[in-house]
């Protein structure tokens, strides 16, 4: 994304990050190399930047951003981009570029399926001098203007990293004066962190990055330099097993609150370091839920074997995930239809349910469902199967 940006010629990019490289991180973050393995993702960023396009001025933030920092780094931009790799860095990017007035590009992947949006609750654009955030996995932001040497009058963009980013462009009166929603009229608030997986635990396929990154990049151009339709009041969901493009349609949601502080302290007044301002009081977390290791099911596999302990063990994963690996008397039952009646003939609601997933992101969430519909003694597994690979049974196939 940042790339496509600076060979557009974008004239100043800004990156937020404070995070270093992994070499995890190069089969879907293509701007870094081995070579930068362990150093400053920002600064790797940029000098990638700078290879491509020496003319784009790159601004650097070697920093996270938090509910402190957001509203002084973002408003030197004009457009927000978003490539966030964690909720509460979302939410955050989202309410800041809301209360400035900002569009905000946002782009999700998790394993094989990518999301690409435009939120914006602006009025018309009026400055003559446009400019762009984009924000990725630990927060980075950049701006530009056209690929000639810069200037003073030439419209800016400002790219960020994992955390946020924006853009805004000349000329682009025509696509400003149509407000749109924001990333709560779709998501109100965000999820539990225990509810969904990361891409850390789920995986995600590199090259849906670089779909779902140029998509992010088009509706940058677009913004920038006013044309075309864009994906405001739309999702553009990417199914990369059926290599399916469908565009899901949405509104501003009644009960989402509109932000308009008059002054800019007072924007920044709701946000915290931890996470971004929410429009109601957060519940209590709920208690840890009950788990066991990998070793204690193998444990308790054994005991149910001879007779001395009685429980059910319910696979959580999809079909596909079952087939590459799967522990010894299981049961499939996808978290899809985890309250389907043939689900419930498979775990009776009277009976010891323990769950497990790759991880266990979603038998966390399996367990929460059951115990709220009825059943009364549900564990889950620390780890999931990649844990039983590891510690149990290493001749297990890992993925």
């Amino acid at each position: 994304m940042l790339l496509y940006l600076a060979g557009a010629g974008v004239g100043t990019i800004g990156v937020v990050d404070d995070d270093t490289i992994d070499v995890s991180n190069l089969q879907r973050q293509t701007v870094h190399t081995t070579a930068a393995v362990g150093t400053s993702k920002a600064q790797s960023a940029a000098a990638s930047i700078r290879r491509l396009n020496p003319l784009v001025n790159v601004e650097v933030h070697e920093t996270r951003l938090t509910g402190r920092n957001a509203a002084r780094l973002l408003s030197a931009y004009d457009l927000v981009i978003d490539g966030t790799d964690n909720f509460d860095a979302r939410y955050l990017a989202n309410d800041t570029a809301a209360l400035l007035g900002m569009p905000y590009v946002w782009g999700s992947v998790l394993r094989f399926d990518g999301q690409v949006s435009v939120f914006w609750q602006a009025e018309a654009a009026t400055p003559s001098e446009p400019a762009a955030v984009v924000t990725g996995a630990a927060g980075s932001g950049a701006s530009a203007t056209h690929a000639e040497p810069i200037e003073p009058a030439e419209p800016a963009a400002t790219v960020a990293g994992a955390t946020g980013s924006g853009a805004t462009a000349a000329h682009a009166e025509p696509i400003a004066a149509r407000r749109g929603p924001t990333l709560r009229d779709v998501f109100p608030t965000p999820p539990n962190d225990d509810d969904v997986e990361s891409c850390a635990i789920a995986g995600v396929l590199g090259p849906l990055c670089a779909t779902v990154g140029a998509a992010m990049a088009t509706e940058a151009m677009k913004l920038i330099v006013g044309f075309g339709d864009l994906l405001l009041g739309r999702i553009l969901v990417v199914d990369a097993l059926d290599s399916s493009y469908t565009t899901v349609e949405f509104q501003r949601s009644p009960a989402s609150p509109r932000t308009s502080p008059p002054e800019f302290t007072e924007r920044r007044a709701p946000m915290t370091d931890e996470s971004a301002a929410t429009p109601a009081p957060t519940p209590a977390p709920a208690p840890a839920a009950p788990s066991l290791t990998a070793p204690e099911l193998a444990a308790r596999l054994a005991a149910r074997e001879q007779g001395t302990d009685d429980f059910v063990l319910v696979d959580v994963r999809e079909p596909w995930e079952r087939e590459l690996v799967a522990i010894p008397g299981s049961a499939l039952v996808p978290l899809s239809s985890i309250l389907s009646d043939a689900a419930q003939e498979i775990m009776p609601r009277d009976e010891t349910v323990i769950v497990h997933c790759h991880h266990d992101g979603r038998s966390r969430h399996a367990r929460e469902v059951l115990l709220q519909a009825g059943w009364s003694n549900v564990t889950f597994v620390e780890g999931g199967i990649d844990a039983w690979a590891t510690e149990v049974d290493p001749s297990q196939p890992r993925y």
